[in-house]
């Protein structure tokens, strides 16, 4: 899948480019992978529900980067290296990626989001992933899928025009509004 194997191409160009930019890039490449891989059809181990967790924390943490200003170097770090091959590409640069982690460690400024209601939704949509995980109701696989597909439009909306290519990995973006339309469909589409 082009989306996963090209994520870590870009740490080499990182100094250079926004954090937030990679934050919202790492948001939408996860949840890009999750809603790729969730089916209703297939067994769903112990361990398959826990790298989704482990997913959606990581989703939590960088929103909350993008939020505070503050990254979780070791979390973020661990996260990456040890989903070489599954998200991360195998040709990831561990020693890059850690140095390019620590020297974000705290980004010394709040970054105004442009859409607060938007940056809201996406951490709604996060409870909710936990939510469906804990409960497990009937509907939960399939409420999972509309959630990620819902999750993966919002960083479209929050990511530089110049810095498209920057993933080496095509990233439509899209406006607000089309983002909150395309979330609305997907959280409409869930069942109880």
């Amino acid at each position: 899948h082009r989306t996963v194997t090209c994520l870590i191409t870009c740490l080499r160009k990182i100094e250079n480019m926004d954090m937030y930019d990679y934050f919202w890039g790492l948001i939408y490449i996860i949840s890009c992978y999750e809603k790729s891989r969730i089916s209703s059809k297939r067994i769903w181990t112990a361990n398959f529900l826990k790298s989704i967790s482990d997913s959606i924390n990581i989703i939590s943490l960088l929103l909350n980067a993008i939020e505070t200003g503050t990254v979780e170097s070791d979390t973020l770090y661990t996260f990456c290296k040890d989903n070489i091959g599954k998200i991360m590409p195998v040709s990831t640069d561990l020693e890059k990626l850690k140095q390019t982690i620590e020297s974000n460690d705290s980004l010394n400024k709040k970054r105004i989001i442009k859409s607060t209601e938007l940056f809201n939704t996406a951490k709604r949509i996060v409870v909710m992933c936990q939510l469906q995980i804990h409960y497990k109701n009937h509907f939960y696989k399939y409420n999972l899928w509309c959630l990620f597909m819902g999750l993966h439009n919002i960083p479209r909306a929050f990511i530089s025009l110049n810095h498209i290519d920057v993933y080496n990995i095509s990233v439509d973006l899209i406006n607000e509004k089309e983002a909150k339309n395309y979330v609305k469909a997907y959280l409409d589409k869930m069942q109880s």
